[in-house]
This record gives C-alpha cells, structure tokens and sequence, in this order.
C-alpha cells in the first residue's frame, strides 16, 4: 500500500517520489509549507481496500463508538515530505487544529456520528515526523477547538503497522514534518446512516457486498437514500431505451426528459 501511494503521488503531480527524499523537484503550488496531498477515493485505486475497511481490529473498534448501522465515508491516502523551510508560529498548517464532525452541521459531536482511523504506513516516531497531534480528553468536551487549545495538542507515536481509531468529537491536527522522507498513511472515516457519506460508494461495490452483511453495510450496497439516476441500490430499476442511464436520462434539462409530461 506504501508503495501504491507513492506511485499515485507522481501520476499526479508529474514528480518522482521515493520514500527517503520525497518528490525529485519542489511542487510549486505546494512549497514551501504545504507539503502534503491527500488521495481520496481510493476505494476505487488500490486493491487493498477491501482489506483494510474489514480489518477484524478496526471493525470492532468502530462498532463500539458508532454502533452496528456504520457505513464508510471515505478512504484516503495522505502523504507528507520533509518542508523547504522551517516553520513559524503555527505548525498545525496545513491541516489545522479540527474535530472531523461536519463543521457546517448543526449536529452535536456527541452522541458520536462519525470516527475516523489512520493506518499508519511509516513510523510517527518524533515531533520531527510531522505526526498527527490530539488533544487528549477533548473527546469528551463534545466542542469545535479554540485557537487557544493548540498548547494542548501532543504528538501522536506509533510505529508503522499500528492503526490510530477516534471518535469524531476528538480534537486534533497535523504539524509540518521537519524529517528528511515521507509520512504516509491511509484513513477510513465512517459515519453514521443518516450522515451524507464523503464519498458516492452505493451500488459501485457489489463484488465487496457479497462478503457478508457488515460489508454490504458499509459500502451503502443497501442504503435507503443517496442514489443516484440508477436508482437505489437495493432496488434496480427498469429502464426503457429511452430512459437507460447511459443514453443520458438524468442529465437532461427537465423538459427533455420522457416523464415531463406526467401529472
């Protein structure tokens, strides 16, 4: 999986990348500070990721802070490089201090309705690794973080091959990575079933639903709401020549669509 995301880092951005040094030239539109990217949808990219969303360890973790209905919102790749300068005041650039509760939502953090986890694919040994940071306790504030609780946050370390597992009301961040090489990590955010998913996975995954009822779970194979012109997943729906998703209904400006004419 290393391996795989570095790959993708240089489709991406026209760059070499090694595990040691980073990208072989500096990404303008990201230096000097941001030196970091995150792949999203990897679900679709790398062939691991039925593996590692069905890990037995996270399974049983997710099932204690958001109970038997979760579903997966995301899987995401995040890689970070050593940064061209040195860092001045804030370090938690360029992932801020955050709760992964949707900021907009009026929702509140707790009961929880969403947790995250990071499988980490190289160590986050030191301050220097550009670790991930938390404010430990904070999950239990039930609040958004204040500028002021940056002098909470502590490194969070633990060798390649551990998995990190937080409720969404867990305030924490990501620090500059001062390091030569790379941090890499996978996350797998998962939600509760009334929370818009991240990412459109209902119907895409049936060889994965076939594994069982939690995996058809988790990739929304029978979720009630969020489909799209295919119709619910759960439910195909019969199409006429006219009508088939691939002649283009559903895309068509509404007075071009066969049923416009209905009562």
């Amino acid at each position: 999986m290393r391996s795989e995301l570095i790959r993708i880092s240089g489709e991406i951005t026209d760059r070499k990348f090694t595990e040691d040094s980073g990208p072989d030239e500096p990404i303008a539109a990201l230096e000097p500070h941001n030196t970091f990217l995150i792949f999203q949808l990897l679900a679709y990219r790398i062939p691991q990721f039925e593996e590692l969303m069905l890990n037995p360890a996270l399974q049983a973790l997710m099932g204690h802070l958001l109970g038997p209905e979760r579903r997966l919102s995301s899987m995401a790749g995040f890689i970070k490089w050593q940064s061209s300068e040195l860092p001045e005041g804030n370090r938690f650039e360029p992932i801020g201090m955050h709760t992964d509760t949707p900021v907009s939502s009026s929702l509140p953090l707790v009961p929880l309705q969403v947790a995250n986890s990071n499988f980490l694919l190289t160590d986050f040994a030191s301050w220097e690794d550009g670790p991930m940071v938390v404010a430990k306790g904070s999950h239990r504030e039930g609040r958004h973080p204040l500028k002021s609780d940056a002098t909470r946050m502590e490194g969070y370390f633990a060798p390649a091959g551990s998995i990190v597992v937080f409720g969404g009301a867990l305030q924490h961040g990501s620090i500059w990575r001062l390091n030569p090489g790379m941090r890499i990590s996978i996350n797998a955010y998962f939600c509760q079933p009334h929370i818009v998913p991240q990412e459109c996975l209902q119907g895409q995954f049936e060889d994965v639903a076939a594994q069982g009822k939690l995996a058809s779970q988790l990739v929304w194979q029978n979720g009630i709401n969020g489909w799209g012109i295919q119709g619910p997943a759960y439910m195909p729906t019969p199409y006429t020549l006219e009508t088939r998703p691939d002649s283009g209904y559903g895309y068509l400006p509404k007075h071009q669509h066969p049923n416009s004419n209905l009562k």
